[in-house]
């Protein structure tokens, strides 16, 4: 591990003792119903499904509204200072993002506005 790498880890380690955690990063959203919490403790980002079916939901990683812990997540995820609050993805383990915004209700707008397709249920069947 490089020193900047360790140096992010430190830095985003102290901001998790500081208080913020992962309940933190989506205390100011209010979750729509049917989702359900999906984060695992070795994740980057904690993340919730959009559907009781996780054949059927999309995986939605959610970063931290404090702009600190946002810019150290998003060099550690992306190597970049800026990202995206949310991104949505197909599934756990699919790295591509399907949509992106730091608008909470243009992601709920995105999901229910395109449910996955027959063949993205296919897809998501392989990563699960």
């Amino acid at each position: 591990m490089s020193k900047f790498k360790k140096q992010l880890e430190a830095e985003k380690e102290l901001a998790m003792i500081k208080g913020e955690s992962w309940e933190d990063y989506y205390s100011d959203l209010d979750i729509p119903e049917g989702w359900k919490c999906v984060s695992y403790g070795n994740d980057a980002l904690p993340s919730f499904i959009s559907d009781k079916d996780n054949i059927k939901g999309y995986q939605i990683w959610i970063n931290s509204h404090n702009p600190e812990v946002k810019k150290l997540n998003s060099l550690d995820i992306y190597g970049v200072e800026e990202s995206f609050r949310f991104c949505v993805t197909l599934c756990y383990g699919y790295e591509k993002d399907l949509f992106q915004s730091d608008n909470f209700i243009e992601v709920i707008e995105w999901i229910n506005n395109n449910p996955k397709s027959p063949e993205q249920i296919e897809e998501t069947k392989e990563y699960l």
